[in-house]
């Protein structure tokens, strides 16, 4: 066997080798183990929320900030918006019937949209629709509201609070039975359906009182008429909301129907019951502006229900003539009425709890639909997992780092040695280039700890590829 070309001259550094090795290996773990407790630390629990929620997410640095990552790591599915679907929005004062969905960049017809909570600012009343019918003495208002955000482009129709209906004891919800909570007959929904029960009274006294005749193409009689319906643009600029289609029907299938309010100028319509049909459209309109959270940025004097001046403005009383309306008593908001109502309502609103806060830029609680969303969140383990998790995990990266650096080590010292046991570069291993060489007659070479071999007393082996085979 080859010897050796160096003797040793000093003992291995074994104290700070051993503690270097220590102070590398700790500092491993620890951070092996903050890395897994970012990555196994936390479970992901699901609730549902009335609210969408939205977060900008947790990085993996923000993780060991518990505090923040739950708070901060909320993500909400999306709810799905379906056409023919009925909804509220949290003013909850009409129902909202989908009547079509539209992609709102490219304005395709859809089925279905996902819908994340957007506000509901941003709404307009395309048109107020009535229909009365002689028969069964009943009223039906509808409007079609127009709703547009950067996620949702939906129609709705909105169907009137009141049922305007002749022999149905207060046909609507009575704000008696809201409840007794305070400040509860205060909410928009209570304070809208007071006013339009009111005007109702009004429409079902005066549109009844006596029916219109209808020219008739079979007989030479006209008939009387059986049906009336009419048409408001509550978007015209012209004039205050004027109407834009009328028509009547009678028995024998006759009917006539014109633009504007002609139809009803030649076949006489009563003044009266025109004036309380335009009172209940006015109303129904400023009630679903304000359902819908579109009191934002248009003019405050517009809306009845949020200014006390369009309220005085808007609503005509002069035209209501008690002796040409069927005499109606009704409760409302805790009142006795005899018709009209609507100069009692102009006169003394704060019995209707009139105004009410407008919506404005800014303000907390817009208009939204009324979902359940699935949410999503980042929890902390309870502390037993938490510690098992976290341990497992980090012993088993630390374990196969340390194989690895073993199997690379092995590696250089059989590829980078001189004679299979010494690095061939000064730099790399001081202790073995701070050998002396062997000179004759120098003193007795010291053996390495562990030698045991009569042979092996000249020469300190350093390797057990040194001992001799």
């Amino acid at each position: 066997m080859p010897s050796l070309e160096y003797p040793v001259t000093r003992r291995y550094p074994w104290r700070w080798t051993t503690l270097t090795v220590c102070f590398c290996a700790g500092f491993v773990l620890v951070a092996l183990g903050l890395f897994n407790f970012t990555a196994v630390g936390y479970n992901t629990q699901s609730s549902y929320y009335d609210e969408f929620k939205t977060s900008n997410g947790v990085e993996w640095k923000n993780k060991l900030d518990v505090k923040y990552t739950q708070g901060s790591s909320m993500k909400c599915d999306p709810s799905n918006i379906a056409l023919g679907g009925t909804y509220r929005t949290n003013n909850a004062i009409f129902a909202l019937n989908v009547e079509s969905l539209r992609d709102p960049i490219t304005s395709a017809p859809l089925g279905s949209a996902n819908y994340s909570g957007d506000v509901l600012d941003n709404c307009r009343v395309n048109r107020i629709y009535m229909m009365a019918e002689y028969a069964s003495h009943q009223v039906t208002y509808r409007a079609q509201v127009a709703c547009r955000s950067p996620g949702l482009f939906v129609n709705f129709t909105v169907d009137s609070v009141a049922t305007i209906r002749s022999g149905v004891p207060n046909g609507i919800v009575n704000v008696d039975t809201l409840g007794r909570i305070d400040n509860e007959q205060s909410r928009p929904e209570a304070v809208a359906t007071s006013v339009l029960y009111a005007l109702g009274l009004d429409v079902l006294a005066s549109v009844f009182f006596s029916a219109p005749t209808v020219p008739s193409s079979s007989s030479v009689n006209n008939g009387t008429a059986t049906s009336l319906w009419a048409e408001w643009d509550p978007l015209a600029s012209t004039r205050d909301l004027p109407i834009v289609l009328s028509g009547l029907a009678s028995a024998d299938g006759a009917y006539l129907q014109s633009k504007n309010a002609s139809a009803f100028d030649s076949q006489g319509v009563s003044p009266i019951a025109r004036a309380a049909m335009r009172n209940f459209a006015i109303a129904l309109h400023s009630a679903i502006l304000v359902d819908v959270g579109s009191t934002v940025n248009l003019n405050m004097d517009t809306n009845i229900l949020t200014s006390l001046s369009a309220l005085q403005s808007r609503i005509q009383t002069n035209e209501l003539l008690g002796t040409f309306m069927t005499q109606t008593v009704g409760s409302a908001n805790g009142l006795n009425f005899s018709i009209p109502a609507a100069p009692l309502l102009l006169e003394d609103p704060k019995q209707f709890r009139l105004p009410i806060a407008a919506r404005q830029v800014g303000d907390d609680n817009p208009a939204r639909l009324v979902q359940r969303y699935l949410c999503h969140s980042l929890v902390l383990k309870p502390p037993a997992p938490l510690i098992v998790d976290v341990m497992v995990a980090t012993m088993s990266m630390f374990m196969v780092g340390w194989g690895i650096a073993q199997i690379a080590l092995m590696y250089v010292a059989k590829e980078h040695s001189t004679n299979g046991n010494y690095c061939s570069c000064p730099v790399c291993d001081t202790y073995t280039h701070a050998r002396v060489p062997v000179t004759p007659g120098s003193p007795k070479y010291v053996n390495t700890p562990g030698d045991r071999e009569s042979n092996m007393g000249e020469y300190g082996w350093t390797s057990a590829r040194d001992l001799p085979r």
